[in-house]
């Protein structure tokens, strides 16, 4: 296809994606829509200006999972430089930060993306940039006979000034068109409107399409709320219904059956209402008073709803109750479900992740990087009780698993297992000095304590030549 004609693919595809993704969004940031059961009592709501009440829960089931991904640093095998390299960028240039909004979008819309480029300074050094792209600015292509290979890829923002801009990208090349008008009046992709930015496109030479896309479900762009939304707009229509039954309890309707006028009465809290007798012809007067719903019902359907959120998507009953502790082997089996979800998504997005690592890496040191040497380190997705965590260590220590390895398993870098190595030999030195005194020096303890103290001025001298 011609740069025009996957430039008018791209701008169908931004708009088409466009709503389910806003209401994904407006979901998960408490905009709800009016809904009830009927459309006539849906109706009255703007009709007499009454309050559509909202209780989000949608945010919470996106944060449980969210709160527990967190990626920690990156490892390339057999490659200090690239790695050292790599994470530097990761904290220089706010990933860490992104990462984090990269999985909320993907969590809210079933997809993510991150986007990569280099340039070349006068000094001919590479400058290398990466940012998050919202869901609905960014779209991919999928090869037909390779599902896992982007084949091209397409970005669409609004500048300043108002305009629009639409970058299409492939494994050679970038073509970027520009509207010839603010973007707010563009309603489709013409030769009129859009015309391409000569400077901004041409030839690169990555190889791959530069934008890593994240998906919820590699099967259909879904994210985790669909499944809810109705559950939440039961919520939203309890809430309504018990908050409009509060303001009646609190103001109670009261009616009067009586053939007398009721144009001099006057309603006022403490009066004294003066109504005649019944002629003897007529029905007897009647004054009475409308009673108000149960409100514990009310908060009954809506316990029950939300239980129902709870099984739907796997978030432990205690994230929505609040109170009481759980601690121990209950925590862990509470929160399996959870952390399995975690576990399944740092196994999957890890695998892009260690794409845009490789990438990255690779322009950075100016080496080529295998994917399958990039390792992807998360912190840990079960909730840490340290007492717990100290017990099941030393545990495991004295099972024989060598200390280095649980922590490396706990996500520590080698530099911090090299600072601990250098404490425990310090440490042990400073306590050997205390120990030993000249009436209990013995060939043997004497020796160790010399080697113990020629290790440490060695260690000293090495430390300041470099």
């Amino acid at each position: 296809m011609k740069p025009f004609e996957l430039a008018n693919l791209a701008f169908d595809a931004f708009v088409a994606k466009g709503p389910r993704i806003q209401k994904a969004w407006n979901y998960y940031d408490g905009d709800h829509p009016v809904v009830f059961s009927a459309q006539a009592i849906a109706d009255l709501v703007p009709k007499f200006n009454l309050t559509h009440f909202v209780q989000n829960w949608c945010k919470l089931i996106i944060e449980a999972p969210l709160s527990r991904l967190r990626l920690s640093r990156f490892v390339i095998a057999d490659d200090t430089k690239a790695e050292t390299a790599l994470n530097a960028f990761w904290k220089t240039s706010e990933m860490f930060l992104d990462a984090d909004t990269v999985h909320e979008s993907t969590l809210v819309t079933g997809e993510g993306y991150v986007f990569v480029w280099a340039d070349e300074q006068p000094d001919g050094s590479i400058e290398v940039r990466a940012t998050w792209t919202l869901p609905q600015s960014a779209q991919v292509w999928y090869a037909g006979e390779d599902p896992s290979l982007i084949e091209l890829g397409a970005r669409m923002w609004t500048e300043t000034d108002g305009t629009g801009a639409i970058q299409i990208l492939t494994p050679e090349d970038v073509t970027v068109f520009r509207t010839t008008k603010e973007m707010a009046e563009i309603t489709e992709f013409n030769f009129t409107d859009w015309i391409i930015d000569i400077d901004s496109s041409g030839p690169h030479p990555f190889g791959i399409v530069p934008l890593f896309h994240f998906r919820l479900n590699r099967r259909t762009i879904t994210g985790k709320m669909k499944q809810i939304y109705s559950v939440q707009d039961g919520i939203n229509i309890e809430m309504s219904n018990m908050m409009l039954a509060g303001d009646f309890a609190a103001t109670p309707q009261r009616y009067a059956v009586t053939d007398a006028g009721l144009s001099k009465v006057r309603w006022k809290p403490g009066g004294i209402l003066d109504f005649p007798m019944s002629d003897g012809a007529s029905e007897n007067t009647q004054i009475g008073e409308f009673s108000a719903a149960n409100m514990s019902g009310f908060l009954d359907v809506i316990r029950q709803l939300v239980e129902s959120m709870l099984t739907m998507t796997g978030t432990p009953r205690h994230f929505f109750e609040g109170s009481g502790t759980v601690s121990g082997e209950a925590l862990v089996a509470l929160e399996a479900p959870l952390n399995r979800q975690v576990e399944d998504k740092q196994a999957a997005w890890g695998l892009t992740w260690g794409k845009f690592g490789a990438f990255v890496g690779g322009l950075l040191t100016d080496r080529e990087i295998a994917v399958e040497d990039v390792s992807v380190v998360w912190e840990e997705a079960k909730t840490v009780q340290p007492l717990h965590a100290a017990m099941t260590r030393k545990a495991n220590v004295e099972a024989g698993i060598p200390l280095e390895t649980l922590l490396r398993k706990e996500g520590w870098s080698e530099a911090q297992l090299g600072q601990l190595e250098d404490d425990q030999v310090s440490a042990g030195e400073a306590d050997l000095a205390t120990r030993v005194t000249p009436d209990q020096v013995t060939v043997a303890n004497a020796q160790a304590l010399v080697d113990a103290l020629t290790a440490a001025v060695l260690a000293e001298a090495s430390a300041t030549e470099g």
